[in-house]
């Protein structure tokens, strides 16, 4: 082996796990040399574990001490085994807040306030520590008395928050309010030695974050933004407002060199730029932007008969105004296409009447069986991607969403073979409107022109359905990462519930699926909830930790798990994939509004405190 060039080792090296690489390292000195060069980085390319936290510190590490790391954190999310701790005191009164994430810092968004957390390395005598989080401050986001009277009444609850690109400094964020306002918000923290350079962070001198604000564009009518979803390569943004207007606008390219000077950042001034409007016309919750995939695309989250649908964007970074495809339950999608089939056979059954009998009219309407479905209405409240070391691949064409009825549905617009049919959809449009294309490129054929025009718009259904068995309460924020990146979290709708879903069915020796779940490279698996477990309990506050296994299932093959009467919506096996759910510390009675998942922590909030989750270890550094 000691004879093989260097790139044909590279390649070995690949698909080797920790333990074959630590193996090789301990056989002689020379492979040990050949490992520390070449194995640790290639095994790092092959198995990237994206974490905003780690960014500095990861810096800092030598490959090995970065495989080292994440194979601890992968092995402590097997267990599961981590720390649940509160990260702020509980706010007062009961609040809807939002997260905002960065390479620097986690921003929290409650009520008119906005509290922001640092993320630093450790210390070099420390360096395998637990990189450190503080806090940095918080600011308000209210008008001082008397500044703007005609304002003071009107309500400033934040709605979203997002980070907008500022050239790495990680301190520039657009906020929306209830009001119906969006400002851009530009942080001034405190300098990184005195948040970190000392041995004693939390000291009674409480650190000083200041900022200045720039006043946008609002929506029409002063509609609040529900949701906001940023670009960062592109320099783009999606706002999305709660009556379904959605606007996607440039971000306007600004000198950011001297944020340290407050002249110069209360003189910023930022033009409207030209931006793209369309509305779903229903009330809507969530929006997703991708602009790297091959056809470039925006989701939309919404309490409709059509709640997750996807609209293209052209070239132009124009959003079409009619949806390319939209996303559905599979049971839903079924019962149109057993519909669809029997309507296209009782046509041909007709044909041959006819061609056999020549007295037979050939008038007979067949208007009524013509007649579209109607789609049960449900709601969309949590959307996302899945990072890049996903079990099904860095794609963008692969969402994740959360759902009313309790169940996470991971779609792949890649996939034909789930396009089965399509339905008509209904929009207002000029009749000289050109039909959309859907993502997989299947024209859309539409109607006869008129002021109300109709298209036929393909529906999709899951690739994977996870769910809890014994909970039906709705999926408020979903994130995708965790532990091999094969890990979903969604935040539930109450007691502070935050489930966790593992999609590697075999590494938990069995499965349980819908039937036609199949996509993504991965067996699909329909988790369910059994057993009692434990997890740990960090110390210092943290509060109980309490989580449930997931296990056996109870229920008897062919069970019919969405009540259609078909029966056939599970495929049994001897087991099952296993999941487990925590309560938040603090044990609220609130839903967990929104979640972040990275391949360490999983930070959240719910309407008292914010929260995190820490897999890396009880004797960390993890610190506010």
């Amino acid at each position: 082996m000691l004879s093989l060039p260097a790139d044909i080792l590279i390649l070995i090296f690949e698909t080797l796990s920790v333990s074959d690489l630590t193996s090789l390292s301990l056989t002689c000195h020379d492979l040990h040399n050949i490992v520390t060069t070449y194995g640790w980085s290639a095994y790092l390319r092959a198995n990237p574990r994206p974490s905003y936290t780690l960014s500095k510190t990861r810096s800092m590490w030598t490959p090995h001490q970065q495989a080292l790391y994440d194979n601890l954190t992968d092995h402590a999310w097997s267990k599961p085994k981590f720390i649940s701790r509160p990260i702020c005191r509980p706010w007062a009164g009961k609040l809807q807040p939002v997260l905002a994430i960065s390479p620097s810092r986690l921003v929290i968004g409650a009520w008119s306030n906005l509290h922001s957390y640092a993320f630093g390395a450790p210390n070099r005598n420390r360096l395998m520590a637990s990189p450190p989080v503080r806090y940095e401050g918080s600011v308000s986001l209210l008008f001082a008395p008397g500044t703007h009277p005609h304002l003071e009444d009107r309500p400033r609850s934040i709605t979203a928050i997002s980070f907008v690109p500022d050239g790495g400094r990680d301190v520039v964020l657009d906020v929306a309010f209830l009001d119906g306002a969006l400002e851009r918000v530009i942080l001034q923290p405190p300098s990184y030695s005195s948040l970190f350079d000392s041995d004693t962070p939390n000291s009674s001198a409480a650190p000083i974050l200041q900022m200045s604000r720039t006043k946008l564009a609002s929506m029409p009518n002063n509609d609040f933004i529900e949701s906001l979803s940023v670009d960062s390569t592109r320099s783009v943004v999606l706002a999305l407002a709660s009556n379904g207007g959605a606007r996607l606008s440039s971000i306007p390219q600004i000198d950011y060199t001297n944020l340290d000077d407050p002249l110069s950042l209360s003189s910023l001034s930022i033009s409207d730029p030209t931006a793209s409007h369309i509305s779903i016309s229903c009330r809507s919750w969530k929006s997703l932007l991708s602009l790297s995939s091959p056809y470039p695309y925006a989701a939309f989250g919404s309490s409709s008969s059509t709640p997750l649908v996807i609209h293209s964007i052209t070239d132009g970074a124009t959003l079409s105004p009619f949806p390319s495809a939209i996303l559905h339950i599979r049971s839903v999608v079924d019962k149109i296409e057993r519909r669809d089939a029997k309507l296209r056979l009782d046509r041909l059954e007709r044909m041959q009447n006819v061609i056999e009998d020549s007295n037979t009219s050939t008038s007979t309407s067949t208007a009524g069986d013509s007649k579209p479905p109607s789609l049960p209405s449900s709601a969309v409240y949590g959307l996302t991607h899945a990072p890049h070391c996903a079990p099904w691949g860095a794609s963008s064409q692969v969402l994740v969403s959360g759902w009313f009825d309790g169940e996470v549905r991971i779609y792949d617009l890649r996939n034909r073979d789930r396009y089965g049919t399509t339905t008509s959809y209904n929009v207002s449009a000029p009749s000289s409107a050109p039909a959309s294309t859907s993502t997989n490129s299947t024209p859309l054929r539409s109607s006869t022109p008129a002021q109300t025009r109709q298209i036929q718009v393909p529906l999709l259904k899951p690739s994977l359905t996870l769910a809890d068995k014994w909970s039906d309460e709705p999926i408020y924020a979903v994130s995708a990462g965790g532990g091999s990146g094969a890990c979903v979290a969604a935040g539930t709708g109450r007691h502070s519930v935050v489930a966790m879903f593992d999609v590697r069915v075999g590494g938990y020796g069995g499965l349980v699926g819908r039937s036609g779940d199949e996509g993504l490279g991965v067996v699909s698996a329909y988790a369910k909830m059994n057993e009692n477990s434990s997890t740990t309990n960090g110390g210092g506050g943290g509060g109980r930790g309490m989580s449930t296994r997931w296990g056996r299932d109870n229920d008897a093959p062919g069970a019919d798990a969405d009540g259609d009467g078909d029966g056939d919506d599970l495929e049994h096996d001897e087991g099952l994939m296993k999941g487990w759910s925590v309560h938040a510390p603090g044990n609220d009675q609130s839903p967990v509004y929104d979640v972040v998942m990275e391949s360490d922590r999983v930070w959240g909030v719910t309407q008292a405190r914010g929260f995190v989750f820490d897999f890396v270890s009880s004797s960390s550094l993890f610190c506010f």
